[in-house]
């Protein structure tokens, strides 16, 4: 008897527990699948245009054209490029 009482007096702080429970749950398994969509980015995709083709900048560094997807490219830097081999 008193345990129901007990529950009937702490409804409410038990809705917020399992409320704030549920909404860290959502928050965790939406942070992990954007995370694990950073650490394994997608092959490459064939995009038309410039790809797979070293890019340079002003001051000399040199690039790799990666392509995302039709609007965006990755800039992979290269440390190398100009070494003879």
């Amino acid at each position: 008897m008193k345990v129901i009482q007990y529950l009937k007096n702490h409804l409410s702080y038990i809705m917020m527990a399992f409320v704030l429970i549920g909404m860290a749950s959502v928050l965790y398994l939406s942070a992990r699948k954007n995370f694990e969509e950073l650490k394994n980015p997608p092959a490459l995709s064939e995009v038309k245009g410039v790809q797979n083709h070293l890019v340079w900048d002003v001051n000399g560094n040199c690039y790799f054209v990666r392509p995302h997807n039709e609007y965006t490219n990755y800039l992979v830097a290269v440390p190398d490029c100009n070494k003879v081999r």
